[in-house]
């Protein structure tokens, strides 16, 4: 499970919302500063954006090969 905090600050310029994404000891990973549109977000957007991107983090399979997993002769 992933430890990622979000965090939705505004815009320095004061015109939308950014998405802010810490790992869990807090280091900056990366930020989105604006929508799938490619328009500035509003504070409404971006809170659901985080929603979506927790739920994400939460439901999804982990799909990492597993360690002992042989490789069989035949298979292709």
């Amino acid at each position: 499970m992933s430890n990622s905090i979000f965090h939705v600050r505004p815009l320095d310029s004061g015109k939308g919302w950014a998405i802010d994404e810490y790992d869990g000891r807090g280091a900056w990973q990366r930020s989105v500063p604006i929508g799938p549109d490619g328009a500035p977000m509003d504070k409404i957007q971006a809170q659901r954006r985080v929603f979506q991107l927790r739920r994400k983090a939460l439901n999804s399979a982990n799909t990492e090969t597993p360690v002992n997993k042989a490789d069989v002769p035949g298979d292709a």
